[in-house]
């Protein structure tokens, strides 16, 4: 007779809250300082004040790095979480700099 095959065990839960911060902490913090930035600006400099905030996101992206591979670590190992932390990098920084420019080009208007 054939026996059922068992069921495996559910993957371990991913920690939501860790995972969320990981994920908004880098663009929100761009967005913050980059309007912080467009109050203190004046337009005689063509807005070379501006450039420190990519800089932020990329400390930021690299710092938070390390959250998300922890939030993630429980449930993907080995390759899986190579290519997770590779592509959270990876995606960080197009999100950053599309938040960057968007609020630069309201603020610079």
């Amino acid at each position: 007779m054939n026996e059922a095959p068992e069921i495996p065990a559910p993957p371990p839960s991913i920690p939501r809250g860790k995972l969320w911060t990981s994920l908004l902490a880098p663009p929100g913090a761009t967005f913050i300082a980059n309007c912080i930035t467009g109050l203190n600006w004046s337009r005689n400099d063509y807005g070379v004040i501006f450039l420190w905030v990519p800089i932020l996101s990329l400390v930021l992206t690299i710092g938070f790095l390390f959250s998300f591979n922890s939030a993630l670590r429980p449930r993907y190992q080995g390759r899986s979480a190579i290519l997770l932390g590779f592509f959270y990098f990876i995606g960080q920084i197009v999100i950053c700099l599309a938040v960057w420019y968007g609020s630069c080009f309201i603020l610079m208007h």
